[in-house]
């Protein structure tokens, strides 16, 4: 059921890997976004538990919305300000591409 989320988290890491080649002092290790990425989703799932058993459509839709903007706007206050709109355009054209081309993940990574 977390599918969608885990998806876009590995998009979001993509795309900080992409911002190192721009400048080496964006580097991000897998083993801190992944610490910032469940402390994320700790901070929006629901009271008493990590995750609930079963997710509706529209609480997977939220929960990837707000995983998006709080990583983003996270990783986003590591970067130069020349920059940060470099950073939104990596990752909205990966997203746009996930969500035309549905089997592309795998493909991008």
């Amino acid at each position: 059921e977390y599918r969608a989320v885990a998806a876009r988290g590995a998009l979001l890491f993509e795309a900080s890997t992409v911002m190192a080649e721009v400048n080496p002092i964006y580097a991000v290790s897998r083993l801190i976004f992944d610490q910032l990425f469940e402390q994320i989703i700790r901070s929006i799932s629901t009271p008493g538990s990590l995750m609930p058993l079963h997710m509706s459509d529209w609480r997977r839709s939220e929960m990837v919305e707000a995983v998006t903007n709080m990583t983003m706007r996270h990783l986003s206050l590591g970067y130069l300000s020349k920059d940060h709109h470099l950073f939104q355009l990596l990752a909205a054209v990966r997203i746009h591409t996930c969500q035309v081309y549905p089997g592309i993940v795998d493909d991008l990574q």
